[in-house]
């Protein structure tokens, strides 16, 4: 089968203008169709001068040649022997088990805001001084090095403890 017959049977299923891979990929299905001993299904081409005419494909002579198979690379350890980054919330899927992560729908693009129950009381305790870990201890709250690491850099986190400094501030006053 050639790219002429393989997109005049794409024009027929609906596809106006197929796109080289799309008719690459029917032609593969075609051979394989054949070399599975089903018989090649004809075709209808459009001639000038004729109203329709019917043509089957020739047959391919020589087999095509098996796929290369490349083993699975993984990726190279880092020096330091850590664990490479990810770019999704490691914070998210805890908070989402202990069913704490508070959900606010909004239009807002970008990545969503991770806020837990919890975030406001632990900010109140780490403005009046209180270290981050034992403010979460006094909580209940149990996160590895990661999460911590993750709710410390967390924005939504940093903006309420913000928000608890300047309200313990005012208060002083």
């Amino acid at each position: 089968m050639n790219e002429y017959f393989a997109k005049q049977a794409l024009r027929e299923f609906g596809v106006t203008r197929p796109s080289k891979a799309m008719i690459d990929n029917y032609i593969r299905a075609e051979e394989a169709a054949q070399r599975e001993g089903q018989a090649p299904q004809p075709v209808a081409v459009a001639v000038r001068g004729a109203t329709e005419l019917t043509v089957t494909p020739p047959a391919r002579a020589v087999p095509p040649a098996p796929p290369v198979l490349r083993p699975v690379v993984p990726p190279k350890p880092r020096s330091d022997g850590k664990k490479r980054g990810s770019s999704k919330s490691t914070l998210a899927p805890t908070l989402r088990g202990e069913g704490t992560l508070l959900k606010k729908h909004s239009k807002r693009r970008g990545r969503p805001r991770v806020i837990a129950v919890w975030m406001p009381d632990v900010a109140a305790d780490c403005a009046d001084g209180m270290p981050l870990k034992a403010a979460l201890e006094k909580h209940g709250i149990h996160l590895d090095p990661t999460q911590l690491r993750a709710l410390q850099r967390n924005s939504a986190f940093k903006e309420i403890c913000q928000q608890a400094r300047r309200d313990r501030r005012n208060q002083r006053q």
